[in-house]
C-alpha cells in the first residue's frame, strides 16, 4: 500500500483532538471521527501503523484483528501536526514534497519544518 500523506495528517488530527488524560483513540468507538471516517479500515491501519512506526504516536497499539489504539501524540507527533495543521502550510508541504519526489514521512516532518521556518522568517524580517 502506498503511503497517503492525508490520512496520516487526519489520523493525527483525530487521535490530538480524542486524547487526554481520561480517553485514548479507540479504532473501535471513535472510527466516525469526521477526519477518519472516509478511510475504510485497512487504510487506516495500514497509516496508524506508519504513523506508530515514525515515533509519532504515543503507546499505540495494533493487532491482526484491526484493532488499534493510541493514549496520545509524541512530541514529535505534535510538532508535525502542528506545522501541518494549516490547510495553506499543508498545501504548501505536499507541493514541496511532490516536486523533491518523496512523501516519505521523515521528508514531510523535513519540509513543514521548513515551511513553518521560512513562515516564521518572513515574519520576523518584515
Amino acid at each position: 500500500m502506498r503511503l497517503n500523506p492525508d490520512c496520516i495528517r487526519d489520523i493525527l488530527l483525530t487521535v490530538e483532538e480524542i486524547c487526554d488524560p481520561n480517553h485514548l483513540f479507540d479504532y473501535r468507538s471513535d472510527s466516525d471521527n469526521e477526519h477518519i471516517k472516509n478511510y475504510d479500515e485497512n487504510t487506516l491501519y495500514y497509516h496508524f501503523r506508519q504513523a506508530d512506526l515514525s515515533g509519532l504516536l504515543y503507546k499505540a497499539g495494533y493487532d491482526m484483528a484491526g484493532n488499534f489504539y493510541a493514549y496520545d501524540l509524541t512530541p514529535t507527533g505534535h510538532q508535525f501536526i502542528n506545522d501541518i495543521r494549516s490547510d495553506n502550510n499543508w498545501k504548501t508541504t505536499k507541493s514541496i514534497a511532490s516536486k523533491a519526489g518523496s512523501y516519505s514521512l521523515d521528508a514531510l516532518k523535513s519540509i513543514a519544518t521548513g515551511v513553518i521556518t521560512n513562515i516564521i522568517n518572513q515574519n520576523l524580517n518584515s
